[in-house]
């Protein structure tokens, strides 16, 4: 079986860490993380992600906006994203739908299994 490829972005390393060792003993993903949503761009260009798990409010570029550039980019507009923020509770993901414009998202914290969960229904979708 191929492994997915996932690119965790966040301001925060030990956000990043805690995801990629989560994802990484699920054993289904090679996952790359970044720090600084300044690069993000340029890394889903070279390692091009089935998904990218960012956060929402981060210095420099917000998650909101790298979406936005996704969308735009012919080459990455198709990438899936799933925002991982703690500018939303659990109350608000159910009662968004799970959204936020159009992006699935999950609450900081999250159970390490409904980050899983959720990871592979997002790309399964």
């Amino acid at each position: 079986m191929t492994k997915r490829h996932i690119l965790v972005v966040d301001d925060e390393f030990h956000i990043t860490e805690i995801l990629k060792l989560l994802l990484l003993r699920a054993g289904e993903f090679t996952v790359k993380t970044i720090n600084k949503s300044t690069n993000a761009l340029d890394v889903v260009r070279t390692f091009k992600p089935h998904l990218v798990v960012m956060d929402l409010m981060m210095p420099g570029v917000t998650g909101d906006h790298l979406v936005s550039e996704m969308r735009r980019d012919t080459q990455l507009q198709d990438v899936r994203v799933l925002m991982f923020t703690s500018a939303a509770t659990q109350d608000d993901v159910l009662a968004r739908g799970g959204q936020i414009g159009g992006v699935p998202f999950l609450p900081k914290p999250s159970p390490p299994q409904t980050i899983l969960a959720k990871v592979q229904n997002t790309l399964r979708s």
